[in-house]
């Protein structure tokens, strides 16, 4: 019995480790992940504020192609 003993609390340690190890990740999986929406935002609204302010300097063309574009990102998003 006493032999088992130090296995018993080695696996039980183990287990504590791998716990921890599991929430660590799984925080900085979700750090990630904000911080990646946070980006793909922040490119979206300066894209759309550009596009805003020099929208009279482009063509049609330009314009529709632009719109084109930025309507199949979104679309590549979902």
């Amino acid at each position: 019995m006493l032999a088992r003993r130090p296995i018993v609390e080695q696996n039980r340690v183990a287990r504590e480790i791998a716990d921890t190890q599991e929430r660590i990740t799984a925080s900085a999986y979700d750090y990630a992940t904000v911080y990646t929406a946070v980006i793909i935002f922040g490119g979206y609204a300066g894209f759309f504020a550009i596009w805003q302010m020099t929208k009279e300097y482009l063509s049609k063309d330009q314009a529709l192609w632009s719109a084109l574009l930025i309507m199949l990102s979104l679309l590549s998003l979902a």
